[in-house]
């Protein structure tokens, strides 16, 4: 989440000022070579760290729109996620939104589990859960949800690009290609970080990993020259 400096109840209007920060589209569309391995690692941890907190509260909050456009990184590329428009509390006895989420358009859509665009109802929790594992393909290969990838010549979606690359055991070869192969990139930590994203985006809810589980798994991932 964003940090506040402060606030104002004096004057006529009510406002926040927050930190200054940057979307994550913005960065990667402006330098992308800037992002090593460690500092992406570093970013999805933020990611990670926050939907733990707001998934562990006494009522659960669901953010429903997790996508690198409503992520905000600092100066030391600490990330911090906005827009909660889309936000529900959780009845946590059923993990379900206490009503039915709202439109959140086509690069939305890109992030959601299968069914979501039908209009079905889907658990909010595991939904959050399946938005974070396509945000971990996005900043570690560099590829758009929003865009076709290509598979034997068949346009395909990134989780279908990705499990079918992991299939195939080629985890180095989905990292971007703007990472330097000598950038702290170690076969076992790469595996090891897709193998997370994979369980993430299972179309099965309920073998999706929580979010605190997904913190302690990210946090064992080594990650040195950020």
């Amino acid at each position: 989440m964003t940090d506040p400096i402060g606030c104002s109840y004096t004057s006529l209007f009510r406002m926040a000022v927050w930190t200054s920060g940057l979307h994550l589209q913005e960065e990667e569309k402006q330098d992308v070579a800037t992002l090593s391995w460690g500092t992406r690692i570093q970013i999805v941890r933020g990611v990670a760290n926050g939907l733990s907190f707001l998934h562990g509260l006494d009522k659960p909050i669901a953010h429903q729109d997790i996508k690198s456009s409503n992520l905000l990184l600092d100066s030391n590329f600490q990330a911090h996620i906005s827009d909660f428009g889309l936000a529900r509390r959780i009845d946590a006895s059923t993990s379900y939104a206490s009503s039915q989420s709202q439109s959140t358009g086509t690069m939305g859509y890109s992030y959601k589990p299968p069914g979501y665009k039908d209009g079905l109802t889907v658990p909010a929790l595991e939904a959050d859960v399946y938005s974070f594992g396509i945000l971990m393909f996005e900043i570690a290969t560099g590829k758009r949800p929003n865009l076709p990838n290509f598979l034997d010549g068949k346009e395909v979606g990134l989780v279908e690009w990705a499990r079918n690359m992991l299939f195939q055991n080629q985890h180095m070869e989905m990292v971007d290609a703007y990472i330097s192969r000598e950038d702290s990139l170690i076969q076992v930590q790469v595996k090891e970080y897709f193998e997370i994203a994979g369980m993430c985006t299972c179309e099965i809810r309920r073998c999706r990993p929580t979010m605190p589980e997904v913190v302690q798994w990210l946090n064992r991932i080594p990650t040195c020259n950020f």
